[in-house]
């Protein structure tokens, strides 16, 4: 069994306390510099909006300990190298996952902390990590072949 988010980016207000931070808009696409203004002008918000990219995660569910290493040692060979094996007394799995993060925050008090050249950057570096997760996936796949 193969559990798979592709990555996603999203927009959330940091809240302190047991409440935690919610998302206000998420995406698991490729971004686009128009859309994403387009959702910022939605925002009303007095306190800190983060901006949020996370690269793909696989989580496999493994037959024993040899397939699960076997599995690992593919997937840090494909560029994975923030995977491990996960061991619970009715499940043996992979988690797959890479670096290609990014997180800061963006609006401050309901005010753009940058420029459209500031987004613009944003938007090319968020889909150039988003493709680099997507390469590692299809180099995994490939090294089964």
């Amino acid at each position: 069994m193969v559990f798979c988010r592709p990555g996603k980016s999203v927009i959330m207000e940091e809240k302190i306390g047991k409440d935690g931070s919610y998302y206000l808009w998420e995406n698991h696409e490729l971004l686009v510099l128009d859309e994403l203004i387009w959702e910022l002008k939605k925002i009303k918000s007095s306190g800190i909006v983060k901006f949020k990219s996370e690269s793909p995660v696989l989580f496999v569910v493994c037959q024993d300990i040899e397939s699960a290493e076997k599995l690992f040692f593919l997937a840090r060979k494909a560029g994975f190298k923030q995977t491990g094996i996960h061991k619970t007394r009715k499940l043996i799995g992979v988690e797959i996952r890479s670096g290609e993060k990014l997180e800061f925050p963006f609006i401050k008090d309901g005010k753009l902390l940058g420029s459209e050249e500031f987004l613009l950057e944003i938007v090319n570096q968020s889909n150039f990590r988003r493709k680099l997760g997507w390469e590692k996936i299809e180099r995994l796949f490939n090294l089964f072949n």
